[in-house]
């Protein structure tokens, strides 16, 4: 019947999606002991982002995002050890590095 196969293929809102479609809210890639390695996500503040994670030893990092107010952002490293923060805001160009021992420097534009 048509009308069920397009009452199927409807969201909540009553847009229609494509067969190939995956909605969640959160994504993960784990590695063969289940351990998540990657994590795609959307939270309910407006932040979406990939996160890349190294477990064990340094935990280190990778995020590629973008926040609530649609500003995109790229973090670098974990906590406890040199992490780089770099976003393209409204007002031009951000980069801040911090060190192992929390000193920190700014370039802005």
């Amino acid at each position: 019947m048509v009308v069920a196969y397009d009452v199927l293929n409807l969201t909540r809102e009553g847009v229609r999606m494509e067969q190939d479609t995956i909605r969640a809210k959160r994504i993960e890639l784990v590695d063969e002991t289940g351990m998540p390695r990657a994590i795609l996500k959307a939270d309910s503040q407006g932040v979406t982002g990939l996160i890349v994670r190294q477990f064990g030893g340094t935990e280190a990092s990778v995020t590629i995002g973008i926040d609530a107010h649609g500003t995109p952002f790229l973090r670098l490293g974990g906590q406890g050890e040199d992490r780089v923060f770099a976003s393209a805001t409204p007002g031009g160009p951000v980069v801040r590095v911090v060190d192992e021992n929390g000193a920190e420097a700014s370039l802005s534009v």
